[in-house]
């Protein structure tokens, strides 16, 4: 059964979210999205060219390198036509160059993707890089998106409750343990949410996570199909789709910390997007006094 849409009517957010939703209504030309979500993936299995629209590829410039090549080392989501929500961890290296929208590969001569050039960042205040806790931030792009049926933003999750047992992840991740680095095309999956007691002990003496599972994370998993997020999902989007939203997906988490990849009982922690509602709402749909006093770096 698909969760229910628990939302404060009331939020900037939920307002934006409902004009994401009329895009095919309003826009001129029509956005005629054709490719939804096959419903939830059982396995891990290669995504299709505007499936997952809000999907954002962080990249940075190779150091030393001839070329303009880039080495794509998180993923991220599109929330609006400015801004894309990220793992506050994958900023450690410094702000990307290049955020790439409308991909399902990693391929720099792929159709149809765009790239974008990073205005500014902004992870969360109470973020160390050497925890894994408040791992959110907030990249602002140089200009905006022009939406279309292979790049929209997807709606950003704004109750702590979720009324399911699995989420999608989608990104160029690995399951096979002995594959030299990521996906070159997307790939998605489903998997499960694991409870707090049996999470933690699979973290215990873990520094990143030295007070256990805190409220604002989700821990996943998926043992039965061995599929988990893995390397190359840093920072990426987990995501549900709710009655009545047709193609567009809701943001519950992101991908944080993980123990292994696709082997045996594995999880990953993610950041619980709900918790950060207002922390995102401030910086992405500020009120014109917030728009003064909470500027991003």
């Amino acid at each position: 059964m698909s969760p229910k849409l628990l939302l404060d009517i009331s939020g900037q957010e939920f307002k934006e979210c409902s004009e994401y939703r009329q895009l095919r209504l309003v826009t001129k030309p029509l956005i005629r999205y054709t490719t939804c979500s096959d419903g939830t993936p059982q396995a891990a299995k290669s995504a299709q060219s505007g499936e997952f629209p809000h999907y954002a590829l962080l990249g940075w410039f190779r150091a030393n390198s001839a070329t303009d090549r880039l080495n794509f080392r998180c993923g991220g989501a599109l929330i609006s036509e400015r801004f894309v929500l990220t793992a506050a961890h994958c900023l450690k290296k410094g702000r990307p160059d290049v955020v790439r929208l409308g991909s399902i590969s990693s391929d720099a001569n792929f159709n149809n993707q765009t790239d974008f050039r990073v205005e500014s960042v902004k992870r969360h205040e109470k973020h160390r890089m050497d925890k894994s806790y408040h791992d959110i931030a907030l990249i602002k792009l140089e200009r905006d998106v022009a939406f279309s049926y292979r790049i929209r933003p997807a709606c950003v999750w704004t109750e702590l409750e979720l009324n399911d047992s699995t989420v999608i992840s989608s990104g160029f991740s690995t399951t096979d343990p002995e594959a030299n680095g990521p996906s070159k095309t997307m790939q998605k999956t489903s998997l499960d949410l694991l409870d707090k007691q049996s999470c933690q002990a699979q973290f215990s003496g873990d520094r990143k996570l030295f007070r256990g599972i805190a409220s604002d994370q989700l821990c996943v998993g998926s043992v039965a199909h061995r599929s988990d997020a893995c390397r190359g999902d840093s920072g990426g989007p987990l995501v549900v789709r709710t009655e009545g939203s047709g193609c567009l997906a809701h943001v519950v988490a992101l991908s944080s910390s993980g123990t292994a990849c696709g082997v045996g009982n594995s999880a990953a922690v993610c950041t619980r997007v709900a918790a950060y509602r207002d922390w995102i709402e401030r910086i992405v749909w500020p009120t014109p006094d917030e728009g003064e006093n909470f500027k991003i770096n």
